[in-house]
């Protein structure tokens, strides 16, 4: 499983575009990512899932600058590319 190094600030996961999700899901971050309409998040670990428009994480009408038009390999490259990933066995 993938999982985002400890020491990565808030600012860098800014850099791609991830926003905290709302309360109470507020320790998550989120991309939605227009290709393939899925969403990643980051908490515990890196997870992908569809773009539900109820999701009650996302806020109700989710800022357009946080959507992404890479792919969600694009951008989970780019971060270990970029050293912020880190493998973890499960």
């Amino acid at each position: 499983m993938l999982y985002i190094k400890e020491d990565v600030k808030e600012q860098a996961m800014e850099k791609y575009g991830f926003k905290k999700c709302k309360k109470p899901y507020n320790m998550l971050y989120y991309l939605c990512i227009a290709k393939g309409i899925q969403v990643i998040y980051i908490g515990e670990g890196i997870f992908v899932q569809h773009w539900e428009d109820d999701d009650p994480r996302i806020h109700k009408r989710p800022n357009c600058r946080y959507r992404s038009d890479d792919t969600v390999t694009d951008i989970l490259f780019d971060m270990i590319q970029d050293g912020f990933v880190v493998k973890k066995p499960f």
